[in-house]
């Protein structure tokens, strides 16, 4: 019987390119409530649910998850030649991706609050 750790075959290159994927929905997601809150637009919505909703968003994000996974491997031998013999976990670096991420999110999370 084949263990599932040995199946499962976790691969870092799709854990970082899956990182910016939601990175950037993140950002995509506060430009929307941004221009939303300032133009007060309302955006087309399939369903008053939002199970609903979510689910017809799902292949756009599936394949945007595909794009990016695809772009990311294409560049990730020039990205390993950059940084190869540097220091990249650092406190400094983990500041910044950290607060690239949380900073849009929390004010995205306000934003639709309102």
């Amino acid at each position: 019987m084949v263990k599932l750790v040995e199946r499962r075959n976790p691969d870092p290159k799709f854990y970082s390119a899956g990182f910016l994927f939601f990175v950037q929905l993140v950002h995509v997601s506060f430009l929307l409530v941004l221009i939303k809150e300032i133009f007060d637009l309302h955006y087309f919505v399939f369903s008053k649910t939002y199970l609903v909703n979510k689910l017809y968003w799902m292949p756009l994000a599936i394949v945007w998850l595909i794009v990016v996974n695809i772009y990311y491997n294409k560049r990730y031998p020039e990205l390993v030649k950059l940084y190869e013999g540097k220091e990249i976990i650092t406190t400094r670096n983990t500041i910044i991706v950290f607060s690239l991420l949380l900073i849009p999110l929390i004010f995205t999370i306000i934003l639709s609050m309102r």
